[in-house]
């Protein structure tokens, strides 16, 4: 019960202890309100390159703003069909995924202490399918558009490797946005 105390509140003061201070950007907290919702916006004309682009605009600003969009998602794998009722944490991905397009394919890795489970197979394969000893975030089963995510450790500390890239270089990075379509997966 104390580790799980322990754990809650380390999560709690990383998800909120960021202070970074974005500049007021109407622009960008407008696409951010609905950002995520991909696919059920996608009928009503929601774009995501159209998004991107807005942020290429202002790159260290979204990449500040983006980054006040990471805290740790519970879900293990969200399928195509689920997006809708995960929207919180759409909103998540599709901030990573805004992140590596913005820094050309930036992307964060780190190591668990999670043991995967036999029925967890699936995603155990996407999720270290270029390391056994570093994972991301997420990671897309492409042909199904599936999404597996990492343990809550994985995804705390890519939070916090975030948080101190943009503190250490982002607003003096040379931002240059993604050919191609890596950042999606």
């Amino acid at each position: 019960m104390y580790k799980f105390f322990v754990l809650f509140i380390f999560l709690f003061f990383a998800t909120f202890a960021y202070s970074e201070d974005c500049s007021n950007n109407e622009e960008i907290k407008k696409i951010l309100e609905n950002f995520g919702d991909y696919y059920e916006n996608y009928h009503i004309g929601f774009d995501y390159k159209q998004c991107f682009d807005e942020f290429a605009k202002h790159p260290s600003e979204a990449a500040c703003y983006l980054i006040r969009n990471l805290h740790t998602i519970s879900q293990t794998q969200i399928r195509p069909e689920e997006s809708e009722s995960n929207k919180d944490a759409m909103k998540v991905i599709w901030s990573i995924r805004a992140l590596k397009y913005l820094t050309n394919g930036k992307n964060f890795t780190a190591k668990t202490s999670y043991v995967f489970k036999k029925p967890e197979k699936t995603r155990k394969h996407f999720l270290t399918i270029f390391s056994e000893q570093e994972l991301p975030f997420f990671s897309v089963w492409m042909s199904r558009d599936i999404i597996y995510i990492a343990p809550i450790d994985v995804q705390t500390k890519i939070i916090e490797q975030w948080k101190k890239w943009y503190s250490e270089n982002g607003k003096d990075f040379i931002y240059k946005s993604s050919e191609a379509m890596d950042w999606y997966y």
